[in-house]
C-alpha cells in the first residue's frame, strides 16, 4: 500500500502495490497476484489504495449500478482495447473519474462500450490530473450531454478512438467544459441533439484553456439547426487536425466562438452556414479548406483574422 508523508515542504511516495483482474482468477482478497485476481474490476478498485495499480487481463466485464470509481490510481489492461472490454450493458455509466484529487489517475488499453446515461457522460467521466489513453470509446449513449467522454474542468485523452455514440445534448463523442485536452484522436461517426457531433467544447476562459490537437475527425453529425457537425468551439484552439465529412446547419466542420484554428485541414463537410468553417471573432491560420458545401468559409461579424490559408473554390 502507498505510504504518503505530507509536510509543507515534502511528501514522500512509498511503492504502489499491484492489484489483478481476471475472468479465471480465484477471486481472493487483496488480489494481489494473477491467480489470486479479482473477477470483477468493481472488486479490484474497492481493494486499491492512492497510488495503486490494478492490471486487467483478458475478457469482458460488467459494471455495478452506478458504474466503476477510479480516483488516485492507475487502471490498465494487459493486451490492450481489442481484448479487454467494459461493457454498461445498456444501463449505466461505464467509468467515472471525476473526483479531483492531487495524486494522478491514469486509465489505458480498454474499449468502453455499450454505456448509457439518463444525464451526462455514458462511457467516461474525467476531470484534471486525470489521463486516458489508447482506449476505444463506442456504441454509448447519454440522455444529456456526451454520449461518450466528459471532460470537466481538466484532463486528457490521448490516443484514443472515440467511434458511434450519440447525445441528446450537445457532444455526440466528446465534451469538454472550461479545461481540457484532446490530442492524437479519432472521433468518428458520432451525433448529437444539440450540436458538437464530434466535439462540444465550451469555457469562459481564454482560448488556450481548451485544447484539439492532431486528431481525425470525420463523419460526425448536429442535426436539425445545430452547430458544430466536427466541433463546437467556444474559446478554445484547434491545430493540426484533419476534419472530413461532418454536417450541421452552422460550422459544418468547426463552429468557432472567440477560437483559433491552426494547420488544418477540412474538407467534404457541409452545412448551409459555412460547410467548412463558421467563424465568430476566430482567427483561421495556414488551413486548407477545400470543396466543402454550401461554402467554405461563413464569417459572422467583425473581428475574424483569416490568414496563409489554401481556399478551394475562393
Amino acid at each position: 500500500t502507498a505510504t504518503v508523508i505530507k509536510t509543507n515542504l515534502l511528501r514522500i511516495e512509498g511503492l504502489s502495490t499491484y492489484h489483478y483482474v481476471s475472468t479465471l482468477g480465484d477471486n481472493e482478497a487483496p488480489y494481489a497476484t494473477p491467480n489470486s485476481a479479482a473477477r470483477s474490476i468493481a472488486d479490484a478498485l474497492d481493494e486499491a489504495e492512492v497510488f495503486d495499480t490494478i492490471w486487467v487481463d483478458d475478457g469482458v466485464y460488467d459494471v455495478p449500478f452506478l458504474g466503476l470509481s477510479c480516483a488516485g490510481m492507475t487502471l490498465v489492461s494487459i493486451n490492450g482495447p481489442a481484448a479487454t472490454l467494459i461493457t454498461g450493458a445498456g444501463s449505466e455509466r461505464i467509468l467515472r473519474a471525476s473526483s479531483v484529487r492531487e495524486e494522478p489517475t491514469f486509465i489505458a488499453g480498454f474499449t468502453l462500450t455499450n454505456g448509457y446515461a439518463d444525464g451526462d457522460a455514458a462511457a467516461l467521466w474525467i476531470t484534471r490530473n486525470v489521463t486516458v489513453s489508447n482506449c476505444i470509446i463506442t456504441s454509448c449513449h447519454a440522455d444529456g450531454e456526451a454520449g461518450g467522454v466528459l471532460l470537466s474542468d481538466g484532463g486528457l485523452l490521448t490516443h484514443c478512438d472515440v467511434l458511434g455514440n450519440s447525445a441528446g445534448g450537445a457532444g455526440g463523442g466528446i465534451k469538454i467544459t472550461d479545461t481540457g485536452t484532446v490530442l492524437h484522436c479519432r472521433i468518428a461517426d458520432n451525433i448529437a441533439s444539440n450540436g458538437g457531433g464530434g466535439i462540444h467544447a465550451y469555457s469562459t476562459n481564454s482560448p488556450d484553456s481548451i485544447e484539439i490537437g492532431f486528431c481525425g475527425i470525420s463523419d460526425n453529425q448536429a442535426p436539425g439547426l445545430k452547430s458544430g457537425g466536427g466541433v463546437y468551439l467556444w474559446h478554445g484552439q484547434i491545430h493540426d487536425c484533419l476534419i472530413v465529412s461532418n454536417t450541421a446547419y452552422s460550422g459544418g466542420g468547426v463552429y468557432g466562438n472567440i477560437a483559433i484554428v491552426r494547420h488544418c485541414t477540412l474538407a467534404g463537410n457541409s452545412a448551409t452556414n459555412g460547410g467548412g468553417l463558421y467563424l465568430s471573432g476566430c482567427e483561421a491560420r495556414n488551413c486548407i479548406v477545400w470543396d466543402n458545401t454550401r461554402s467554405n468559409f461563413f464569417l459572422s461579424g467583425a473581428g475574424n483574422t483569416v490568414e496563409t490559408c489554401d481556399i478551394l473554390p475562393a
